[in-house]
């Protein structure tokens, strides 16, 4: 018989308070929560912020008492040997007695399994009490097994979902159509928790770019946004779970195979241009093999072992031939400074550059202001600003009000980032009525670079002050940190801004800007070439992960520009937004096989059919593939 301390005892029956002949004290402390967070909400006497203070305190205790009911014991056991009937602790709880005896009956003529039954008890009676003492001594004959149901997970996170920046536009238009259904306070923009409260600092467009590759950090409130966009099958069909190379961790029930290439639906890629048989036979040993001493390396090394096994080996037949290897492809090093093409205005005041300098950790101090409108003319450098209460359009419209009339002037063009604040529909509108040609930078990293520099440097004015002055309040001095700007040389113009007029605009331009020969660089691409994209990474992103997509896509229009520059398309045929340069792109070639993860297998008159989707690619390539196209599982 085990003998077990009064104080266990006694730590074992409050656990297990509340069964069936008993009243069950935590069901009826639960109730009373539940009363009292129904009388909270009910309450509108109460302010709002006490309300919700006063509702998370109330649902967070329900939520534990919740958890307590649903991990507490459900069956105790004590026994004074395997073969003696076990009596019951607390009787009063009607618990059934296990059938040991079956157990031992069946099992009495093997010694090797009675051998396996008396090591899972000795197990068993390590369990632990909730104040950390054990219930037994580890015996052969003494046996406490605790059979604990552990509840799952009340909410399992959603999987990371990402998409591309070519369905920014569509999807903000579908959260603008209908905002309540995806979280979005429709007058402001932020994001609203499941009690349908904002989010301080939020905007669903931060989040919105985030998804689309634009943006690197989580930004807040993503969490809520990402739960309505992900339970939504209109926006589902747009997002993709991040289940790439090195992406997040995959579940041991998935199974990849890898399929036929010309079971995916493309446009354009039929062609299926591979390395020759010789080729094939002298390189692939030295790149795959596993005592290779250029095994995975880059082009340099595997040059190096081709030429010591046969010295007419060039770089070309080794560059040749790694760039129509999927995995150098995907992982070939990127740059990522490089040329890239300038704003070049056509005169003064024709061309300007627009951001907003954040400045809501001050708004306390200035009025409820939490952004300064920053606008810049591209030639002169002249700098022109005003304050923004918030993102929403009526006031985005109020500040560039100010700014025009300031100016004096409207331009003709308007470059900005993708930003909400600038690409809403009732902003488009004020462009279209205004007759300003609006352009969009869709770099992530990358936006209007004249007026992010000009940003830095008007907080650096600010900031000074706020050191020396001993203060935080910035709209009192704004209009005069911006005329000393202006009066002062630019390094860029040499100039003062506010000596630029039309008179000599002229002559800075061809200064600045000389229109000489095109550029005698040949294009590195052409038209028709099948290139892989690099891929968005954060600045402290791993660096052995893949660089480039899996995704492939074709060259559809080569720019003659300095740098050259490319427009592409998906196998869709479907044009990508924004131009890329050379060093974002890898050429590769079509192939001949795609691994895929199989998500479900049906039968159909008799085939056997899987449903996949491709590893890098969006739901929306997603089909059936006969079983005949697996080349390997």
């Amino acid at each position: 018989m085990l003998l077990v301390p009064e104080n266990e005892y006694l730590a074992l029956i409050n656990l297990l308070k509340g069964g069936a002949g008993g009243t069950d004290s935590l069901q009826t402390e639960k109730a009373a929560l539940d009363a009292s967070i129904q009388k909270n909400l009910n309450d509108n006497k109460m302010g709002a912020d006490v309300q919700m203070k006063r509702h998370s305190w109330l649902y967070k205790q329900r939520h534990q008492l919740k958890d307590m009911i649903e991990n507490k014991p459900q069956k105790v056991i004590v026994e004074n040997s395997i073969g003696t009937a076990p009596q019951n602790i607390a009787p009063y709880m009607g618990i059934q007695k296990p059938t040991l005896n079956r157990i031992e009956e069946v099992n009495g003529n093997d010694g090797q399994k009675n051998k396996k039954i008396r090591r899972k008890s000795v197990h068993a009676s390590r369990m632990q009490t909730p104040n950390g003492a054990s219930f037994g001594e580890e015996t052969d004959t003494s046996v406490l097994e605790t059979d604990l149901r552990l509840s799952k997970k009340r909410q399992q996170k959603f999987l990371e979902l990402k998409t591309g920046p070519e369905h920014y536009d569509k999807l903000q238009e579908m959260i603008e159509r209908n905002p309540e259904k995806y979280g979005v306070d429709k007058s402001s923009g932020e994001i609203l928790t499941n009690f349908k409260k904002p989010v301080i600092r939020s905007n669903y467009i931060d989040s919105l770019m985030y998804l689309t590759g634009q943006r690197a950090d989580v930004p807040k409130g993503h969490r809520f946004f990402v739960q309505k966009v992900g339970n939504d099958p209109e926006m589902a069909k747009f997002f993709h779970s991040q289940r790439g190379e090195g992406g997040s961790k995959r579940s041991k029930r998935k199974k990849f195979v890898l399929v036929k290439a010309n079971a995916i639906k493309t446009v354009g890629l039929s062609r299926m241009e591979q390395p020759n048989n010789t080729q094939r036979k002298f390189f692939k040993p030295l790149l795959w093999a596993k005592l290779s001493p250029a095994s995975y390396a880059g082009i340099q090394k595997v040059l190096a072992e081709a030429q010591r096994r046969n010295p007419s080996i060039t770089i070309r037949d080794v560059d040749q031939f790694l760039h129509k290897q999927r995995t150098y492809t995907l992982f070939k090093p990127r740059k990522n400074r490089f040329r890239r093409l300038k704003t070049v205005p056509s005169g003064l005041h024709t061309d300007w550059q627009c951001d907003l300098c954040i400045m809501d950790a001050l708004k306390e101090h200035n009025d409820g202001f939490r952004y300064i409108l920053v606008c810049i003319d591209v030639l002169s450098r002249k700098i022109f600003t005003a304050e923004a209460e918030s993102k929403k359009s009526e006031h985005m419209i109020a500040a560039f009000e100010k700014i025009f009339k300031k100016a004096g002037v409207l331009p003709n063009k308007l470059y900005s980032d993708a930003g909400l604040e600038f690409q809403a529909k009732k902003m488009m509108d004020y462009w279209k009525q205004k007759e300003i040609i609006k352009h969009v930078m869709y770099s992530p990293h990358l936006h209007a670079g004249v007026v992010e520099r000009a940003n830095r440097t008007l907080k650096e004015r600010l900031y000074k002050y706020f050191s020396e002055k001993n203060t935080k309040r910035w709209v009192d001095v704004l209009d005069s940190i911006v005329r000393n700007l202006n009066n002062s040389a630019n390094r860029t113009t040499g100039l003062r801004p506010t000596d630029v007029n039309f008179k000599n605009a002229a002559a800075l331009q061809n200064r600045l800007y000389k229109q000489g020969e095109p550029s005698p660089k040949t294009p590195k691409f052409k038209v028709g070439d099948i290139v892989r994209i690099s891929k968005e990474k954060g600045d402290f992103s791993k660096g052995y992960f893949p660089n480039f997509t899996d995704e492939l896509f074709r060259i559809s229009k080569v720019n003659p520009t300095d740098p050259p520059s490319y427009r592409i398309r998906d196998q869709d045929g479907e044009d990508i937004k924004g131009i890329f340069y050379e060093q974002e792109l890898v050429k590769t070639v079509a192939e001949t096989a795609h691994r895929a993860e199989v998500l479900k297998t049906r039968r159909r008159n008799g085939v056997k059919e899987h449903f996949v989707r491709w590893v890098g690619y969006s739901d929306k390539h997603n089909r059936w593939i006969r079983d005949e196209d697996i080349v390997q599982n």
